[in-house]
């Protein structure tokens, strides 16, 4: 179950009835079907272990300029065997990017295992 705090992080992001859910990778590509082409999409996958999700982006967005970040010595990276991506560590709270620096973030599965959401997660208005 989602922590008190990144309930209140996400708020209305959480789908309330679960009977009409998808899978996040078929709303991904829902959503990359209508976007403007005429830019390389800059993604960036939010705990990206093995660095897996690259392979989606570069079936989806042709061109992606996709970057993976991951906690600095975590198990994931330490089992990461991929040299075809830009990859990262950070802290778990302070990303190495600067803001408004991606089209959009990757992040699944992970939320759930965060320590303080709300210093990796400052919401926006309208985000």
């Amino acid at each position: 179950m989602l922590g008190d705090d990144l309930i209140h992080l996400l708020g209305g992001r959480i789908p309330r009835d679960s009977a009409g859910q998808r899978s996040a990778e078929s709303a991904l590509a829902a959503r990359l079907a209508t976007r403007d082409r005429t830019e390389p999409l800059q993604v960036l996958d939010l705990g990206c272990g093995k660095g897996d999700s690259i392979d989606l982006f570069r079936d989806l967005a042709p061109g992606v300029r996709w970057s993976g970040v991951d906690i600095e010595g975590s198990a994931e990276v330490g089992m990461r065997t991929r040299e075809d991506a830009d990859f990262h560590t950070f802290d778990g709270e302070r990303l190495p990017f600067p803001d408004e620096h991606f089209d959009l973030v990757w992040c699944k599965q992970v939320l759930e295992h965060v320590e303080n959401p709300r210093a990796l997660l400052p919401m926006h208005n309208g985000c």
